[in-house]
C-alpha cells in the first residue's frame, strides 16, 4: 500500500525535471559543428566559437568562473561526450549541463574580454565593426602566438 504513493511521486519528480530542461534550444549548425570538431574535422577555436555563440545568446549560462586550469588544449573525453551528443545519445539539456560544467571548472576555456567594450563609444555602425574587427584581429593573433610554436632565427621570432 505504500508503494504507490512513492511510484507516484517519483513520476511526478521526473516529469517536472524534463519539464525544465525542455526548453534547451540549440542550433542545428551547432550540432553539425559539434560533430565535426568531435570527429576532428573542424579545430578547437571553431568548436569554442560555436560554445561562445551558445553563451552570448544565452543557451549555456556560466557566470563567473574561477579556476586554476591553464591547459590550453580540451581533453579527448570531452570529444566523445560531444559525439554522443552530435549523435542523439544524449539530449540538447544534457549537453548544455556538461559544457557548461566544463566551463565553470575550467576544462573549456571561454576567455571573455572585455576590449570590445571600449567599440561602444562609437555611434557609427561602421567604426563599431572596424573597432571590433581590429580587436578580435589582436586577440586571434594573441591566440596564435599562445598555441603556437616559437621559432627563434636571429632577431626574429617565427610561430608555427
Amino acid at each position: 500500500m505504500n508503494k504507490i504513493p512513492y511510484i507516484t511521486l517519483l513520476v511526478i519528480s521526473v516529469g517536472v525535471a524534463t519539464a525544465q530542461t525542455s526548453d534547451v534550444v540549440i542550433p542545428e549548425w551547432i550540432k553539425t559543428t559539434a560533430g565535426w570538431w568531435a570527429d576532428d574535422i573542424t579545430s578547437d577555436a571553431e568548436f569554442v566559437a560555436a560554445i561562445t555563440h551558445l553563451i552570448e545568446i544565452d543557451v549555456i549560462v556560466v557566470g563567473d568562473i574561477q579556476s586554476e586550469n591553464t591547459s590550453k588544449t580540451i581533453p579527448e573525453w570531452v570529444k566523445t561526450s560531444v559525439r554522443w551528443w552530435a549523435d542523439d545519445i544524449t539530449s540538447d539539456a544534457e549537453f548544455v549541463a556538461a559544457i557548461t560544467h566544463l566551463i565553470q571548472i575550467g576544462v573549456i576555456s571561454i576567455q571573455s574580454d572585455d576590449r570590445l567594450a571600449a567599440c561602444a563609444e562609437f555611434t557609427r555602425a561602421y567604426e563599431i565593426r572596424d573597432c571590433e574587427n581590429a580587436i578580435r584581429e589582436e586577440m586571434l593573433r594573441e591566440e596564435y602566438i599562445d598555441t603556437a610554436t616559437p621559432y627563434v632565427v636571429g632577431p626574429i621570432t617565427y610561430y608555427y
